[in-house]
């Protein structure tokens, strides 16, 4: 029997609270270990890899999750889940999953820092986060991933100044990428929705599309984004 033993934080179930999937019923798997340090982390604990917290073969847990609970969505997020997930091991989580249900999806969130592999199946699809100025982390960002994302991908920025808007117009003007979804997303209680609402409304790129969390507005007062 294929294992494949990883150290995670978490995993369960909650609804999706941003991107394509947001408000769905989801599976979480939120691995240990991030090698950005951005200023408005929301998930500090993933930050540092401890063995001894939750060390498990992930493929029985998600099938596990999958098969008692009838759920169409993964989301595999950290930390970095590229730190601790090799092409070849995402491949394996795909077929596993679309063994038991070939009509779920896996989405990987990644902080932007570490090269995406491609895919060609509809099954997985990338959510990365391009960190802006105001993260600190700008410079880890690894710009060949421009090249490799595919319609299926989705790009994101999270802004929380001005400056941050400013430099979203020159990554769209200079790579223009062909994401079907391009999310602009508020720092929490940083800047106002009105300001990224006027800028989505006239950003001249057809995929540009303005999010807020679910879980910011429905849980306003809880700062562990595990809800």
């Amino acid at each position: 029997m294929q294992t494949l033993i990883k150290n995670l934080t978490s995993i369960f179930i909650s609804l999706s609270g941003e991107s394509s999937s947001v408000g769905k019923r989801t599976l979480f798997v939120r691995f240990q270990g991030c090698n950005l340090r951005c200023s408005y982390c929301d998930t500090v604990r993933s930050q540092n890899c401890n063995k001894k917290d939750f060390e498990i073969d992930i493929l029985p847990e998600i099938n596990k999750f999958i098969t008692q609970h009838n759920l169409t969505n993964i989301i595999l997020t950290g930390g970095e889940p590229l730190l601790q997930l090799s092409r070849k091991e995402l491949q394996l989580i795909i077929e596993k999953v679309k063994a038991i249900n070939s009509d779920i999806i896996v989405q990987v969130e990644t902080n932007g820092s570490k090269l995406i592999p491609k895919f060609k199946q509809k099954t997985i699809s990338f959510i990365m986060d391009y960190k802006l100025p105001s993260s600190g982390m700008e410079q880890s960002m690894e710009l060949h991933n421009f090249a490799r994302l595919q319609q299926k991908d989705e790009l994101k920025f999270v802004v929380k100044t001005m400056h941050d808007l400013e430099v979203v117009n020159y990554i769209l003007s200079k790579y223009n990428p062909i994401c079907n979804n391009i999310w602009i997303s508020p720092c929490y209680g940083e800047i106002g929705y009105s300001t990224l609402f006027k800028y989505v409304r006239e950003c001249k790129h057809p995929n540009v599309k303005m999010q807020i969390q679910l879980h910011k507005i429905v849980f306003p007062n809880i700062k562990n984004s595990e809800v």
